[in-house]
């Protein structure tokens, strides 16, 4: 007993208690079956003796209670996994509360039956075996809610990181499937015509599920996501509320599922779902259902801090198109210019390999590069001919007074380099610093390129453009 209490695991345990057991009862084969949360299958987790190999790993039914097992608590029919004409022996070990697993004991053939007072010394060896796997039991319950703990705060931390929802989707799903340990995650968002379209998913049939649409009340996905309640189904092979055009599209066979619903505010915007657990199986617990709730809840919240966020550059990016517009309206010669360079800087920078954030920030750069010439006198911005030494030294102050202008705006800040230094060049004979090569910043560089190309190719007052 005391040394079965120092095991780390099942495995342990098992080796502890055969070294001196097989001696004393001149055993030759033993095994120890471990029963699933569930208490439906019992699974080989140690053995020893005679087709001990083939034992390892293998799961079985639990049988009816009776024959050599104690009624009411796990049991193997003993002729499956026994060698033929053992005499052999099933002792149940339990607690009153749960059915922990069996201990198969066997005697090679010819050997007498097991005697009353060697059943009793199992039972009580039994006993221990109860005691110190019930306490790994509530060990390993332990260490998994503190690992679902720290994934819940782990997530979080993830979801608030960033507003890109797929590289933050890419990376939290590697981290719930890990804990989950489910075949397949999908994320379905719920659209403006009131179906959930499936945004992101991993494993399974994920490439194929991309996409699908279920409307809402219809499926679990649909069902969830109306009812704003979670939902735990073990056979979704015969539960009638499981989408089945979804598993005809993608061929892909959902045993068992588990969905909550993404809500913020009491608003329903999507529900989150994992398919098929991977264990014999295949079932969910409502642990995990209850795992599952809560990141869906911090996935609800960084969603709907995205759409703010979006909404938000939404806003800013309309009300930078009105001013370019209007620039656009001021020196009507020039008309369209501020969208054509824009289309060419973008063009530029994605062949150059620029990040989408950074490309994203150029492009707003490139529309307002202009922007200072407000501070240009309308006699000199419409003059039809070539500017004066003095008109041009005025003319050439438009970068930093554009510049000026958008610097106490931290949003654009970025975007403010590109309008200081769009009229450098790389010979250093731009203005207004004169920075030479690499020193000028790489979006007022790409932006230099498109606008030369949109300046030769445009008619101005003084000359005609040349061909495209």
């Amino acid at each position: 007993g005391s040394a079965l209490l120092f095991a780390q695991n099942a495995q342990e345990l098992f080796t502890r208690l055969w070294q001196p057991l097989a001696p004393a009862l001149s055993a030759a084969a033993g095994s120890l079956w471990m029963s699933d949360e569930e208490a439906a299958t019992l699974t080989c987790v140690a053995a020893d003796g005679p087709g001990a190999e083939s034992l390892l790993g293998r799961s079985l039914p639990m049988a009816q209670p009776g024959g050599s097992a104690q009624p009411g608590v796990a049991a193997l029919q003993l002729s499956a996994i026994t060698p033929p004409g053992w005499p052999s022996v099933q002792t149940a070990i339990s607690t009153p509360e749960v059915a922990l697993g069996s201990l198969v004991i066997s005697r090679p053939a010819g050997k007498k039956p097991f005697s009353a007072a060697e059943l009793r010394l199992l039972e009580m060896i039994a006993q221990q075996c109860a005691l110190a796997l019930n306490n790994l039991r509530l060990l390993q319950e332990e260490r998994r809610a503190n690992e679902y703990q720290n994934l819940v705060r782990q997530v979080g931390a993830h979801f608030h990181a960033t507003l890109d929802m797929d590289a933050l989707l890419s990376t939290v799903f590697a981290d719930v499937n890990r804990v989950l340990d489910s075949e397949g995650l999908s994320l379905w968002i719920l659209d403006e015509n009131g179906d959930l379209v499936c945004q992101q998913a991993r494993g399974g049939a994920s490439q194929a599920i991309i996409g699908v649409r279920v409307p809402l009340g219809q499926g679990v996905v649909g069902i969830v996501a109306q009812t704003q309640q979670p939902l735990l189904i073990k056979d979704a092979i015969t539960d009638p509320r499981v989408f089945r055009p979804a598993d005809r599209k993608t061929g892909y066979v959902t045993r068992s599922l588990i969905c909550a619903p993404l809500l913020s505010r009491n608003r329903t915007l999507g529900a989150i779902q994992a398919l098929n657990k991977k264990v014999t199986s295949g079932q969910f617990t409502d642990k995990d259902l209850n795992l599952l709730t809560q990141l869906a809840d911090s996935a609800a919240l960084a969603i709907e801090n995205a759409r703010l966020y979006r909404d938000l550059q939404l806003s800013y990016d309309a009300t930078l198109e009105a001013l370019a517009s209007a620039l656009d309206l001021r020196d009507r010669e020039t008309e369209g210019h501020s969208r054509r360079v824009v289309a060419y800087t973008v063009r530029i920078a994605h062949a150059a390999g620029l990040e989408p954030a950074e490309i994203s920030e150029i492009a707003r750069g490139a529309l307002l590069h202009d922007v200072g010439k407000i501070g240009v006198p309308d006699a000199i911005l419409h003059k039809p001919g070539y500017l004066t030494p003095e008109e041009r030294t005025i003319m050439q102050r438009h970068p930093e007074l554009g510049y000026a202008m958008l610097l106490g705006i931290p949003y654009l800040r970025n975007e403010a380099e590109v309008v200081l230094y769009h009229q450098e060049r790389y010979d250093g004979s731009g203005y207004p610093h004169g920075l030479r090569g690499n020193a000028i910043p790489i979006g007022a560089r790409l932006f230099a390129i498109a606008d030369t190309l949109d300046a030769i190719s445009s008619d101005r007052p003084y000359r005609t453009g040349r061909s495209f």
